[in-house]
């Protein structure tokens, strides 16, 4: 994966994980990066999907938390993309990333 940073990188590589799962590629799929978060977006359409548009998206935040590690943020039960826009910007602007000495307190 010839992708340049961290977040992007985990990004392909949730979209494969959920490729392999459902057993075919995305219709539609979204990067982008926003509030110093990378958001992922995949929709997959299929008329055996439950939902009465049949379609399924899934979207994920990816955080950098160091050069190695990412923090993904997925959330469910919101009702709404303005609602979820809101939380989402709640949850990064409240997130805090320590290093490894504060962690051990």
């Amino acid at each position: 994966m010839p992708q340049s940073d961290l977040a992007t990188r985990d990004a392909a590589v949730l979209q494969q994980d959920y490729e392999q799962l459902l057993g075919r590629p995305a219709q539609s799929v979204s990067l982008s990066s926003d509030a110093g978060a990378t958001r992922w977006s995949a929709t997959w359409i299929d008329a055996s999907l439950p939902s009465a548009s049949h379609a399924m998206t899934v979207e994920t935040l990816i955080v950098p938390l160091s050069s190695e590690w990412v923090l993904e943020l997925s959330l469910s039960g919101v009702d709404t993309q303005e609602a979820y826009n809101g939380l989402a910007g709640h949850l990064l602007a409240r997130l805090k990333v320590q290093g490894r000495p504060a962690c051990r307190s």
